[in-house]
């Protein structure tokens, strides 16, 4: 965490709570939180979670004023919430299945490809902004494709290896990085040929979460971050999308060989 982004919004916390003459026990009441938390976050020490912040621009009755103050210190912090608590369940996950209808799921983008998504994606957020999303996703990426857990399965549309995203140079060190996965027996993707009537964007980017002490979570990405839900009837619809795209999709072998075409192809595109 970046204590020095949470320091201004922890004072201005602190600031509101003593103007109604508030105690901290008051504050921590209404977050569900121990007041020693709440001196932590009125001093900068602890980030603030979107629900308490919720509660407490209510307490406060600062009508939107500390949901906005919080929502800037999330973008600056480099690691907004969302992020923390997918990066959390990734690392304890024993095996995560994943699928992107549109995209090379980011645990297997090259620096490069994600570089290329976020300058079009997101042009508003400034080079030095996505530079840093950019790194954070790419070091993410490889402690997810290191050796041991998780487990990561991931079926993924042709289009997207044979599209040029950012050029043919950008593709071909992405399916490059892709073989070499599969040869390490990091990954075990599967493709979905483009003739084939059913394809991921039925479901949305998404992943499923397995571990090996609790039950299993879907990992669920939208415009603007993601969420993680651990509804069982949702994510058991999910996993049965997963399999039903697994049973369209080409063999590991054949999807190998449609992967290193596709390097060829943007290999000769170079030439």
């Amino acid at each position: 965490m970046n204590r020095d982004s949470w320091k201004p919004f922890g004072e201005e916390l602190r600031i509101r709570r003593k103007e109604l003459g508030l105690s901290v026990q008051d504050a921590a009441d209404a977050t569900g939180v121990t007041p020693s938390l709440v001196r932590k976050q009125e001093s900068g020490d602890r980030s603030v979670s979107k629900r308490s912040a919720e509660n407490l621009d209510e307490l406060y009755q600062a009508n939107g004023s500390v949901m906005r103050s919080w929502s800037a210190v999330q973008k600056s912090s480099g690691n907004p919430e969302w992020w923390r608590k997918v990066e959390e369940s990734e690392r304890r996950a024993a095996e995560i299945r994943m699928s992107h209808p549109t995209l090379i799921p980011g645990a297997l983008q090259t620096e490069k490809y994600t570089a290329e998504i976020f300058r079009v994606l997101a042009p508003l957020d400034g080079p030095e902004t996505q530079r840093e999303h950019v790194l954070r996703k790419a070091k993410r990426a490889t402690q997810m494709t290191s050796a041991g857990l998780p487990r990561l399965w991931a079926v993924i549309p042709e289009l997207v290896v044979t599209r040029p995203t950012g050029g043919a140079g950008v593709m071909l060190e992405q399916c490059e990085h892709l073989l070499k996965l599969i040869r390490e027996d990091r990954v075990r993707i599967q493709v979905i040929g483009e003739s084939v009537p059913v394809q991921p964007g039925a479901g949305g980017a998404y992943r499923i979460l397995g571990f090996a002490s609790h039950r299993s979570v879907l990992w669920v990405e939208h415009s603007s971050g993601a969420v993680i839900i651990d509804d069982q009837a949702e994510v058991r619809r999910h996993e049965i999308l997963f399999g039903e795209l697994q049973g369209w999709a080409y063999s590991p072998i054949d999807s190998r060989e449609v992967i290193e075409e596709a390097r060829d192809r943007h290999g000769q595109a170079m030439a």
